[in-house]
């Protein structure tokens, strides 16, 4: 191969290396700094103002108040007696369920979440940040297993932030995973698929029948069949003794079987509820002579608040959610008074909404709101309270700042810079105009291949005489994260100042170890060196910086590669080092939380660091899923590794929980 090919070759595999590894770096970065953030929101998500404190007190009583047992006690705790400990259940149920015991069982643990009828609606069911699971909607429990709700009952779901209930015995927990299936069961359908099994399946499954053949009164028969299952074994027959209905029976009167097959596991004593609205758990309003009325529609009115005038052609949108994906997005003109509608809208259960109004580049949002609540005239009123803007960013600070080194080869280090920047006013900081940014980034002298996370110069940023500038609005009370990263040359030793372009609270500084090279600096503190998949790595920190000074790094030593020591690349090499940051986090959490105590006594968002113990480490993992959670529906986390970070969190919460 000709030179200057060879060279164009290797120049492009540089060029995508370099690219694949900045993307990785971004993927840790962010996996790295979630577990110690503290309640960061962006529009969908930025207007559920609940604190830590909101999550204690729901672990002592959400779901029931009668869960003393259920939960980890409190530090110095003296129970009056020492529980009996407690009887693994066995593959079944050892007589069939009770669902009248089961009843009041619900109405002890489960209601004040889950609603009398099971929809989600219980009188507590607000104070979750997830919508609470509508067991008692025939979709939704369609596919539960007896065996399953069992399991759910008993260790509880962390998740959906449920407790579990090994307080109860054995007996009760199948009693009342029972009567949680029974919920989605009405009588209609319950006197219809008796009617038919009695036409059609008890020549076969009458009760005590001779030949042995299954009448499904044991419960062990179905605890691990859902309804969807048994609908399918009624419409398909199993292949051989058995033929399928569905050229006989409709679909809802196959469905209306499989309830009463379900139901003869389970009635014990008693009848089966009755279920309200099994279909979908439809919002309320009412009428005009006070009667309460089930509807399939709704309507939304509001107004954009704080602002005159309203801009002509201003347009307000309706999004809404399903789980994590957005599944509406509508858009409505706003009036001259600030007023806008959005009519006959379909309810749909665990639905959850907001309203945006984009104003001058600025999001304003709405509060959140699911299982809207209508006035007389089928509409839910939700206002866009407009935040005021200025251009002084004196305010913005950085809660945390870190930097880690990468070596590219002998000759470039690779700087990549992710700053959590806060704006404790209650204004959205907004650029003077199109040339003059909002914050403003120096960069070393030398400094070459400037890359961002998001955006492009051009379109975001631009550059200034020695940096480059954010013109990204930047809104009060919610946490920003930053990323860039560029290149500079390296010779066996450096003096770099890394720019500090607002007050930084507290900051992180890695580079890989036995590589030849360390810093030293009097503004850092060296806080050793950590092993990690037989990588060393080096880690230094600091309190509070000015923006007035720089960050002084003075690096020392010739670079060797890590493969030649550890065999471990580059690539992998980043990995190890921004993993690190998960160890450190909760000290550099516990030391910015204390100074933004301090320094912002009205923030509702802080709070103070305790002392370490079980219940604390509970609550600060928690706020770490919702953190996590937040993360991934606003994009900024990719799936693997929102997946296995939520996955270690959950892990250590068990093991808190059963210690």
């Amino acid at each position: 191969m000709p030179v200057s090919a060879n060279k164009k070759t290797n120049q492009r595999v540089s060029a995508q290396n370099a690219a694949m590894r900045l993307s990785k770096t971004i993927n840790f970065v962010h996996a790295a700094a979630l577990p110690y953030q503290t309640n960061w929101k962006k529009v969908f998500m930025k207007k559920f103002h609940w604190l830590i404190f909101s999550l204690m007190i729901f672990s002592l009583s959400a779901c029931g108040v009668s869960l003393a047992s259920d939960i980890t006690p409190p530090p110095n705790y003296q129970a009056p007696v020492n529980p009996e400990p407690i009887v693994q259940s066995t593959t079944s149920p050892l007589v069939p369920p009770n669902l009248l015991n089961g009843k009041v069982i619900y109405a002890d643990k489960c209601v004040d979440c889950h609603g009398p009828s099971g929809m989600g609606d219980g009188a507590q069911a607000d104070q979750l940040p997830v919508p609470v699971a509508p067991i008692g909607n025939s979709e939704f429990a369609k596919n539960a297993k007896p065996s399953d709700w069992y399991q759910i009952v008993t260790v509880g779901n962390l998740d959906k932030f449920m407790p579990g209930f090994t307080s109860l015995s054995d007996r009760e927990r199948w009693d009342v995973a029972s009567y949680a299936l029974s919920l989605s069961i009405s009588d209609e359908d319950l006197e219809l698929g008796k009617m038919i099994f009695s036409e059609s399946c008890t020549e076969c499954h009458a009760q005590n029948n001779a030949e042995g053949i299954v009448d499904f009164t044991n419960p062990e028969d179905l605890i691990n069949l859902s309804l969807a299952e048994i609908i399918s074994f009624i419409q398909n027959g199993n292949g051989s003794t058995m033929s399928g209905f569905q050229e006989i029976l409709t679909a809802d009167e196959i469905s209306a079987a499989a309830a009463y097959v379900r139901s003869l596991s389970f009635t014990d004593s008693g009848e089966l509820p009755a279920a309200e609205n099994n279909t979908e758990s439809n919002p309320s309003a009412e009428n005009p002579a006070g009667e309460v009325v089930a509807v399939e529609q709704f309507s939304v009115s509001g107004e954009l608040e704080n602002l005159e005038p309203i801009p002509a052609d201003q347009t307000v949108l309706l999004v809404g959610y399903d789980g994590m994906n957005q599944a509406i997005q509508l858009e409505a003109p706003v009036n001259s008074n600030g007023q806008y509608q959005f009519l006959d809208l379909d309810y749909v259960e665990g639905r959850v909404y907001q309203i945006i109004a984009i104003i001058d580049g600025v999001q304003h949002a709405s509060e959140v709101f699911h299982n809207p609540v209508m006035d007389e005239n089928g509409f839910v009123n939700i206002p866009v309270v407009v935040m005021e803007s200025t251009t002084d960013a004196s305010k913005l600070y950085a809660e945390r700042m870190h930097v880690f080194f990468e070596f590219i080869d002998a000759d470039t280090l690779q700087v990549v810079e992710l700053l959590i920047i806060q704006n404790p006013s209650n204004q959205v900081v907004v650029p003077e105009d199109p040339n003059t940014p909002v914050i403003r980034y120096q960069l070393p002298e030398g400094a070459t291949n400037l890359q961002f996370e998001e955006g492009a110069i051009g379109d975001r940023y631009i550059l200034t005489d020695n940096g480059f500038g954010d013109l990204e609005p930047v809104e009060p009370n919610i946490p920003k994260q930053f990323l860039f990263a560029y290149n500079i040359p390296y010779e066996n030793k450096m003096t770099l100042g890394i720019d500090l372009p607002m007050d930084v609270d507290a900051s992180i500084v890695m580079l890989p170890a036995d590589m030849g090279v360390e810093i030293k600096s009097d503004q850092l503190s060296f806080t050793g060196e950590q092993s990690m998949q037989g990588a060393a790595i080096q880690t230094y920190s600091s309190g509070k910086l000015s923006n007035d000074t720089n960050l002084t790094l003075n690096f020392q030593g010739k670079y060797k590669s890590n493969t030649e020591i550890t065999g471990i690349g580059t690539t992998d090499t980043v990995g190890i080092v921004i993993g690190i940051v998960v160890l450190l986090g909760a000290i550099v959490a516990g030391v910015v939380i204390l100074r933004g105590k301090k320094s912002n006594p009205t923030e509702e968002e802080w709070v103070e660091p305790v002392d370490s113990s079980e219940e604390t480490d509970i609550n600060d993992l928690l706020d770490s899923v919702i953190a996590l959670d937040d993360a991934f529906a606003k994009g900024d986390l990719p799936e693997e590794a929102y997946q296995n970070r939520r996955q270690e969190i959950i892990q250590q919460i068990t093991k808190l929980q059963g210690e």
